[in-house]
């Protein structure tokens, strides 16, 4: 749990310096990323959180060399 848990005030870039560090832990964060991503759960956000957490996870996946839309291609959220 502590290597895919963000703390308080911690830089987005050391997070997942940590998490890429641990391959459970990187496994556990690109799930949990799909899920937070797919489109089902952010209908129900406003535009403007779904654009701001969109940006956050491409950033997120970026840093340990993938792309949200791979991670999207293996992973959807059923109804």
């Amino acid at each position: 749990m502590d290597a895919i848990t963000t703390c308080p005030g911690e830089p987005l870039a050391e997070s997942i310096e940590r998490v890429a560090a641990n391959a459970l832990a990187l496994i556990v964060k690109r799930v949990d990323i799909s899920h937070k991503a797919d489109a089902l759960c952010q209908a129900g956000l406003s535009d403007e959180a779904s654009v701001r957490l969109m940006e956050k996870y491409e950033k997120a996946v970026r840093l340990p060399g993938t792309t949200l839309e791979k991670i999207l291609e293996g992973h959807s959220v059923s109804a």
